[in-house]
């Protein structure tokens, strides 16, 4: 047994190394999220902030919801609850004009969130306008077009403050873009 007693004394002082370590991280999550916590209750921080500052918590590793909860007036639910609604679907182009992307949609693809009214425009493999609409469900709408065959490959989106504007910008494109597959576009049909 002697033969192997320098490895379990050096894997013991590692195992104390990290408890120490881990009770280390403990305290500093718990500053952090005090901190975090006081400037958003004295209006340093906005929910937006939160969503993007928890989305960065989760490289702390597991536990970091229920230590946020412990610290936060603000639950790990509901900020979660907020990115997935808000801060992730915010358009993705820069300048934060409108959304884009390649369909089928890559895992990460940002697109609009349900209820937000947008205009968008479909394109196929020469990046040509094939449709353009206008809807508050837009990957929903996106499974329909491809169930209904249209040979898209990639999209833009952008947001409407509400539906009238939304046909106007729809109506405006269809003039501007003459997409194939419309209606009332330069083509047959959808």
């Amino acid at each position: 047994m002697t033969t192997y007693e320098a490895t379990f004394q050096h894997c013991e002082l590692i195992r104390r190394k990290i408890n120490e370590l881990g009770a280390r991280l403990v305290e500093s999550q718990a500053q952090l999220y005090t901190a975090i916590d006081r400037d958003y209750r004295d209006g340093r921080l906005d929910m937006d902030d939160l969503a993007l500052i928890y989305e960065r918590a989760r490289g702390l590793g597991p536990g970091f919801t229920t230590k946020w909860d412990e610290h936060m007036s603000v639950p790990a639910g509901q900020v979660q609850y907020h990115w997935r609604n808000r801060v992730k679907t915010r358009p993705n182009a820069p300048g934060g004009t409108h959304w884009h992307g390649p369909y089928p949609f890559e895992k990460d693809t940002v697109t609009p969130h349900r209820g937000q009214a947008v205009v968008y425009v479909l394109y196929d493999a020469a990046a040509h306008p094939i449709y353009v609409g206008s809807t508050k469900a837009f990957r929903d709408r996106m499974r329909t077009h491809r169930r209904d065959g249209k040979p898209l490959r990639s999209w833009l989106a952008y947001p409407c403050d509400s539906r009238e504007a939304a046909y106007l910008l729809e109506s405006r494109l269809l003039n501007e873009r003459r997409p194939s597959m419309n209606r009332t576009g330069g083509g047959a049909a959808a």
